[in-house]
């Protein structure tokens, strides 16, 4: 854990390596879960802490912190640290975070996520979408809790779509989106999907300022969560 003090605002943001964030949230069962960072536990019941945890994303009020682990992870350097604003009610010299309620408490939104990679900082606001997957439907999500609201912040945005099992969807969808926003200044700096595509590939689509598609092997989080907290 380390904390960047921004000399223009003196705004504190606190950093965490994925093993380091994964291990904040691993502490909010306070059952002897901790212990699976220091392998204390034996593995079968390892197994079944993560995969209770991580089951329980898709509503979870962490929400944020599995998308940093579960999606941004896999687009970044492994090196890369997750960070967070901090209220200027927290002082680094004497308040503590040991668990991911310590977190909830001193951080301050916006953005949800800030993504330290070397030395360059990437700000995510994160948006989730349960609706109809169609043109018009989409673009209305993204006009009322997007355009209107965040735009001014020069921003990346990443919205989570949260399909029903074998859902399909025409990546028609995202060429018109692109071609919708080409038409209108919205000021945003960065627009991306990101989707499970019936657990067989994890797809993250950017439409703004360029459409693109990236691909990567679906990794069911309980490995994912293994492999980082065994790293």
């Amino acid at each position: 854990m380390e904390f960047l003090k921004d000399k223009s605002d003196l705004t504190i943001k606190v950093c965490f390596t994925a093993k380091e964030l994964a291990n904040l949230l691993l502490t909010k069962d306070h059952s002897g879960i901790v212990d699976i960072a220091t392998q204390n536990i034996n593995y079968s019941k390892k197994v079944k802490k993560i995969f209770a945890l991580s089951s329980k994303t898709a509503n979870s009020s962490e929400y944020e912190y599995f998308v940093a682990l579960f999606s941004l992870y896999e687009l970044f350097d492994k090196k890369c640290k997750f960070c967070f604003n901090l209220k200027n009610s927290f002082n680094y010299s004497t308040d503590k975070i040991v668990t991911i309620d310590d977190l909830k408490k001193y951080k301050n939104d916006p953005p949800d996520i800030i993504v330290k990679d070397k030395n360059n900082l990437y700000d995510f606001e994160l948006k989730r979408y349960r609706g109809v997957l169609n043109v018009n439907s989409v673009f209305d999500f993204l006009s009322k809790n997007i355009f209107k609201h965040y735009s001014s912040h020069d921003r990346n945005y990443l919205v989570i779509l949260q399909m029903n099992p074998y859902s399909k969807i025409s990546s028609n969808i995202f060429q018109e989106l692109h071609d919708k926003l080409c038409m209108n200044d919205f000021g945003l700096k960065k627009l991306a999907f990101y989707f499970n595509s019936n657990n067989q590939k994890m797809i993250i689509v950017s439409i703004w300022p360029k459409l693109y598609f990236v691909e990567r092997p679906f990794i069911p989080h309980i490995q994912l969560l293994q492999k980082i907290i065994n790293n």
